[in-house]
């Protein structure tokens, strides 16, 4: 096996770096410096495999062949990888937090920015914690909040949702969070996690309704049950980072609205 040791590498017109095939080791106890920049600082047209290190979510990302995904490792630590947040609701603004791997009370984490009755969607990356939408009595809010997991205080303002009204339901990959069936309107909306704001429009559910339970993976998002004001058993999902209207997916056992629904990287409930 040859050894090169060397400073500095590049291509002939030191513009970039040279291709190295083959199987290539470092020994180094220093570091390697990966490419780096924000989300919206991402390459075009890069091939799969490709890796570079997000500045605004500060974490190693790397090309799938269809979207850019972080680079995740367990994280079982107690400073916000393995918190759960409640926000709202019941004519509060306050954010609980507990610690998934243990049992105890929920603890005050601090406050949103407004007093939602009720209805107000909710959804999470590793990071970050947005809360949207909802309403108080004769008042629907177009607002949406967002927390640093890891830390407590007060929500700040993350942006606005398209589409104000109560009963949407949220959920979240790594980098996207979907909010549908605000106002028993069809429409789906997306925001990415690690930057600021306003939601864009992402495309329509199969059909008009509220109270719907959301879940998904990091691939998909899964939309289940509803009230049109009839109670259905439609199951709709879409790819979390592509745009457009939702497949049908199947359906559910029976009829309902409002399910409560989770998942893991496997399966959803």
């Amino acid at each position: 096996m040859s050894r090169l040791n060397i400073n500095n590498l590049t291509n002939e017109n030191e513009d970039g770096s040279p291709r190295i095939s083959g199987i290539s080791t470092f020994s180094s106890t220093a570091f390697l410096e990966a490419p780096k920049g924000t989300t919206a600082q991402r390459p075009e047209n890069v091939a799969p495999g490709m890796i570079r290190f997000n500045t605004d979510s500060g974490h190693l990302e790397y090309y799938t062949g269809e979207f850019w995904d972080e680079v995740l490792v367990a994280n079982n630590t107690l400073d916000g990888g393995n918190r759960g947040l409640f926000g709202g609701g019941g004519s509060t603004n306050i954010i609980d937090y507990i610690t998934i791997s243990t049992l105890g009370n929920a603890i005050d984490f601090g406050d949103l920015q407004t007093q939602w009755t009720g209805s107000n969607a909710g959804c999470a990356s590793a990071t970050r914690g947005i809360f949207g939408s909802g309403s108080t009595p004769g008042t629907f809010y177009n607002i949406i909040d967002y927390v640093t997991i890891s830390s407590t205080g007060d929500a700040q303002n993350f942006g606005d949702v398209i589409d104000d009204g109560d009963a949407s339901r949220s959920c979240a990959n790594t980098v996207r969070g979907l909010v549908v069936g605000a106002g028993q309107r069809n429409t789906m909306e997306y925001v990415t996690i690690s930057s600021l704001g306003n939601s864009t429009d992402f495309g329509d559910l199969s059909q008009a309704r509220f109270g719907i339970g959301a879940t998904g993976d990091k691939i998909r998002a899964i939309f289940g049950g509803g009230w049109t004001p009839a109670m259905v058993d439609t199951i709709d999902y879409v790819q979390f980072m592509s745009q457009g209207n939702a497949v049908d997916f199947r359906n559910l056992f029976e009829a309902r609205r409002e399910p409560g629904a989770g998942s893991n990287a496997h399966g959803g409930l």
